[in-house]
């Protein structure tokens, strides 16, 4: 298999090091953190097959808009990872195209089961 690059759009220290660690034993992936302003440029170029956005407790949903935006004309998921499971905001993310939404505190994030479809 070729490597798969994630992007992971984070501020969140533990959260980083969480998606980092899970990752550490998947060898073909790599992990790249960024910002939701830099996803756009990045999903350009070769190897992005993941993209994580990390949405933090009282965050503004417009950079989850702008994701989406991008996903949508990608090939690849998008999932979110947020600090509290919100059926609301789960159920309109869902809609509006997210692969999977992950509550990183009660739910392991499994980055191999995401990877195989």
């Amino acid at each position: 298999m070729n490597e798969v690059v994630a992007l992971l759009v984070s501020r969140c220290p533990a959260v980083i090091e969480q998606v980092r660690g899970i990752a550490s034993g998947i060898p073909q992936l790599r992990v790249e953190v960024t910002s939701a302003a830099n996803v756009s440029s990045r999903t350009q170029q070769a190897g992005v097959g993941l993209i994580l956005a990390h949405l933090e407790d009282g965050q503004d949903s417009g950079i989850t808009r702008l994701l989406w935006s991008v996903a949508q004309a990608l090939p690849c998921p998008t999932i979110v990872l947020c600090d509290r499971f919100k059926e609301h905001q789960a159920t309109a993310l869902l809609r509006a195209g997210a692969a999977h939404y992950i509550d990183v505190q009660s739910e392991p994030v499994r980055l191999d089961v995401l990877l195989q479809g």
